[in-house]
Parts: C-alpha cells; structure tokens; sequence
C-alpha cells in the first residue's frame, strides 16, 4: 500500500513539472505559430510628433503581432519577392534626414522603435551611406544604432567598424573597432 502512495506522489510530481517547450509537437488543432492580429497589403504608415511628420514606413506587407508582454508590425514584402521596405525620416522642422531600405523590419511602436534587418542602407541628403546587415533607429532620441560590422560611405571617407552609434542624418557617429580609408587629395584641395 505504501508502495502504491510512493508511485502516485511521484506521478503526481512529475506531471506538475511538465511544461511544454519550443518545438515540442503540439496536440491536434493547436499550434506554436505566432499567428498575426492584422495583415495589411501596401501599407503606408506615418509617424508623428506633436503635429509634425516623423517618418513614413512603407512596404508591400504589413502584420501586426500581439503578444502579452508586447505588440509590433513586421514590415517586409510578401515570400519569394525581392522588394524592400523603405522607411523615410524627417527633421523637427519637417526635412528629410535620411532614407532607411531594408529587407524587413519589425516596428514596436510602444517604444517608438523601428529594427531593419538584411541588407540595410542608410542615406541621407548629404551624400553619407550606411551599410549594415542589423540597424536599430530610436524615434526618441533621433540616433541609429548597431552592434554588427558597420561601414560608412562619405564623399571623403570609407569607415568600416563593428558596432556603431550615430545621429539619424549620420552627421555624428561612434563606431567601435574600425579601419578607415581617407581621400587625402579632396582634403587637400580645401585648405
């Protein structure tokens, strides 16, 4: 009898334990899969602060995720197709600061920020590119961020580093370990 009571506790105990993990196969009619709230085709979403137009993000799909710690958009083109999601910045005073293209990118607008994923580049009206294959822009404090190999493209510069700090309009920038190429001829003919 006692032996009996031992095997039940146990049985009782180890299913109390149990918890299904990522990839476990799931019973009949459920599934793992984050299934989107919302899915929107061409969208043309608009961010603003106070009455100004902040940035303008654009792809051929949009869907929305809600999840109980977080709700987001992944921006990116529909399967099989080479499109890019283009994402346009503005200056306080309603300017273009820079020009984002990505492969995807997921939006959380909770935190007002946008994360570009494959292929990004960054460009601005002056003539400054970034090349990188993660980017993180902050609507907040108008900086981009990254913590991947980097490489910075000005009229009188190549920069290339790993993990990089910079305004949105590329005017400014930290970059972390870096090699750079300077054209020694342009700087000369400005002095």
């Amino acid at each position: 009898m006692l032996q009996g009571i031992g095997v039940a506790v146990l049985l009782v105990l180890l299913t109390v334990g149990c918890e299904r993990r990522e990839g476990a196969r799931a019973p009949a009619g459920e599934t793992n899969e984050l299934r989107p709230t919302q899915v929107t085709y061409d969208p043309h979403v608009v961010l603003h602060e106070g009455r100004r137009q902040r940035a303008v993000l654009q792809a051929q799909r949009m869907a929305q995720y809600e999840t109980p710690d977080s709700s987001y958009a992944v921006l990116r083109p529909p399967r099989g197709d080479t499109a890019r999601v283009h994402v346009q910045l503005f200056t306080p005073e309603g300017d273009s600061s820079a020009t984002i293209t990505a492969d995807s990118l997921l939006y959380f607008s909770d935190e007002g920020r946008a994360d570009a994923y494959g292929n990004v580049v960054v460009r601005t009206p002056e003539q400054r590119q970034l090349y990188s294959e993660h980017v993180v822009w902050r609507q907040s404090d108008r900086k981009v961020r990254s913590s991947r190999f980097v490489r910075i493209v000005t009229p009188t510069e190549t920069l290339n580093g790993q993990g990089l700090v910079a305004d949105e309009d590329l005017s400014s920038y930290q970059i972390g370990r870096f090699d750079a190429e300077v054209d020694l001829d342009h700087e000369s003919d400005d002095t």
